[in-house]
């Protein structure tokens, strides 16, 4: 990722949706905790890194599925000041502060990976789990480096991504 960090001081900012725009919780209206547990982790990163020595602080926004809280977030000093955005997880979301990153120059992390090819032509916006297309490419651009001659064995599970994957290999 481009430009970490800009100080000795990993600025990290999340934006997720916690609470919808009337201030309900996500988790009570039916939504998975997936949010709660994506933050968790986060927190059990940055804990890790603390205790390794590595200064971060981390910021954290609720967007409240809210364009407009959205808006008013990107503009927080905290934000604009970010070594690294992750979140939001939704698709308007995303488009937005992915734009966002692109002009400001900060790297952005989208924690889900069923994007597919969606951030390819971008510059500072990241898939947190590349798409299928980008590992292909890394894996053929390796080899190739690697000089190991035309033909190397790949071992690969059956999901779905996997034998995707092994297509665009074989091509």
């Amino acid at each position: 990722v481009k430009g970490l960090p800009k100080d000795q001081t990993l600025d990290l900012v999340v934006i997720l949706p916690f609470t919808n725009g009337s201030g309900q919780a996500i988790s009570s209206l039916g939504a998975t905790d997936f949010m709660l547990e994506l933050y968790q982790g986060i927190e059990a990163g940055v804990k890790q890194l603390k205790a390794q020595g590595v200064q971060i602080n981390l910021n954290t926004f609720d967007s409240k599925r809210d364009l407009n809280q959205l808006n008013t977030i990107l503009k927080d000093p905290a934000v604009l000041a970010a070594d690294v955005i992750i979140g939001p997880i939704y698709p308007d979301e995303s488009d937005l502060v992915s734009a966002f990153a692109e002009a400001q120059k900060i790297p952005f992390i989208h924690p889900l990976s069923n994007l597919g090819e969606r951030f390819e032509q971008t510059e500072y916006s990241y898939l947190f789990r590349p798409s299928v297309a980008s590992l292909s490419k890394g894996i053929v651009a390796s080899l190739k480096a690697q000089n190991w001659g035309k033909s190397v064995a790949i071992a690969y599970s059956g999901s779905a991504r996997d034998e995707r994957m092994a297509q665009l290999l074989q091509e």
